[in-house]
């Protein structure tokens, strides 16, 4: 059986933020803030860099760059990729 899922690309943008500063908490020992706390500026960075990496345009070779293009990978379809153009 097969479930089909739509996320908006904001949603995606908070997990991916979750997953990057889940990273930067354990390798820092440094708090995080919540998406919620970031400015609606900040908000829009990360959501537009996901739009980058579902897209397929290049991004900055990072490790946090690494973890969100993981978390992307699963959720993208290939056929679907221009759909958040």
């Amino acid at each position: 059986m097969t479930a089909k899922l739509s996320l908006e690309v904001s949603t995606i943008a908070q997990i991916c933020y979750a997953g990057v500063t889940a990273l930067r908490e354990a390798l820092t020992k440094e708090p995080q803030p919540e998406w919620d706390a970031l400015q609606p500026e900040d908000q829009g960075k990360i959501v537009d860099y996901i739009v980058m990496v579902l897209t397929g345009r290049p991004t900055p070779d990072t490790p946090e760059g690494e973890v969100i293009r993981r978390i992307c990978s699963v959720l993208r379809s290939e056929k679907k990729t221009l759909k958040y153009a």
